[in-house]
């Protein structure tokens, strides 16, 4: 049916049930009146005719727009003016009359029960009965909210120890944090840092929820840390004149480096010469498989010593190698010799510099033998490199 249908429907229900008031002495002036035509009672139902009409006409439209109020035994349901076309949504008002709206759905906004308003947000209801009592719509019940508690980290694997910075995806100072590393450390920071000393998996559980709902929501990440094991480095040495050898003890190591003053080297052992008096270090780097590295070193202290041979005793004015005394090394002329002789008395009997500084007993005040006894030395010694070595001793003078 449409609207026009309506529009006569409606008319013809209104004059029909139009009813003049009833009275004897007006009714019998009525019917007299009608042979004759009167105009006053043409106007009069003419006027009637056309008030009803008007009356239909704006009843029509106000029931058809429906002006966001529907009254129903003193009780009011408000509704938003905001209206979406919809196919077959009904509205039925039933109190011994009822009235179709075609096509309309309605967003309720307030209910008005009593003379009191109860706000309902965003409800919708389609094809709803009215019977009497306002239905009871329901209001959207608002659930209590939790947070996320997904995480990531800045390092999910590393050697040990490995330090780790843990953020939330939802960072709020209305959360409560707590965190499970893994390895009985817990903490209750927003975004913590948390160093594992010892290798392996560890699993990280992250608890969370608002102040004010009592909501907790967990979120446990199975072994998302890995901390892999550390090589152990560690090496002895041996010093033999001018050279070092060194000896790789370590321990889970695949391949290691020896790093010194002025080299490096790739080799599992090694030596290292040193020609000049000091201290060095070395270091040895090892490395295992997962690429983790350990470091040791070592304080070397270099002090040359010189083979040098001086015999305990002599006897001057004979032949043979045992007339003079004095050092005795190989390339003699490769080292400096400041060489001093002293008596008991501590008087220096004699005294030479250069590479032959060999004593032949005589005293070098008198120039005579002196007297068969022990004497004391004082030698220094100058090799080519510039390490300089002091070395004492006594020896006898035969006769």
């Amino acid at each position: 049916m449409n609207k026009s249908s309506e529009f006569e429907q409606i008319i013809k229900e209104k004059l029909n049930s139009f009813e003049y008031p009833y009275n004897n002495s007006s009714w019998k002036k009525f019917k007299n009146d009608i042979p004759g035509k009167n105009p006053f009672w043409g106007s009069a139902a003419l006027i009637s005719v056309v008030s009803i009409i008007t009356i239909a006409i704006v009843w029509y439209f106000n029931t058809n727009e429906i002006n966001n109020v529907i009254c129903k035994n003193n009780q009011k349901v408000i509704l938003n003016n905001n209206e979406t076309e919809t196919p077959d949504n009904n509205i039925v008002i039933s109190n011994n009359k009822s009235q179709k709206v075609h096509k309309k759905e309605f967003i309720v906004k307030n209910v008005l029960s009593n003379n009191n308003t109860d706000e309902i947000n965003n409800v919708q209801h389609n094809n709803f009965t009215i019977n009497n009592v306002v239905p009871p719509f329901k209001s959207e019940i608002k659930k209590q909210v939790a947070p996320v508690a997904s995480f990531v980290c800045d390092i999910y694997e590393g050697c040990q120890p490995l330090s780790v910075k843990f953020t939330p995806s939802e960072i709020s100072d209305t959360i409560i944090y707590s965190w499970d590393f893994g390895d009985g450390i817990i903490s209750t920071e927003r975004t913590p840092s948390h160093t594992y000393l010892k290798s392996g998996n560890y699993s990280v559980l992250l608890m969370v929820k608002y102040y004010k709902s009592e909501p907790v929501i967990s979120n446990l990440k199975q072994n998302v840390i890995n901390v892999n094991e550390l090589p152990v480095s560690n090496f002895v040495y041996q010093i033999n004149g001018y050279s070092v050898n060194l000896v790789n003890q370590s321990e889970n190591y695949q391949k290691n480096k020896w790093l010194f003053n002025d080299s490096t080297s790739t080799d599992e052992n090694c030596s290292k010469n040193y020609y000049l008096n000091g201290k060095y270090i070395v270091k040895l780097v090892t490395t295992n498989n997962a690429g983790c590295s350990d470091t040791s070193s070592k304080v070397l202290e270099i002090k040359i010593k010189h083979p040098i041979f001086v015999a305990s005793a002599f006897k001057p004015l004979t032949d043979g190698i045992n007339s003079k005394i004095g050092p005795q090394i190989l390339n003699e002329e490769d080292y400096y010799f400041e060489y001093e002789v002293f008596n008991k008395t501590g008087q220096n009997i004699y005294q030479a510099k250069g590479n032959n500084v060999d004593w032949d007993g005589k005293n070098k005040y008198t120039q005579q033998i002196a007297d068969e006894d022990f004497y004391f030395y004082k030698l220094k010694v100058v090799d080519k490199y510039g390490n300089v070595d002091v070395i004492r001793g006594k020896f006898k003078l035969l006769k």
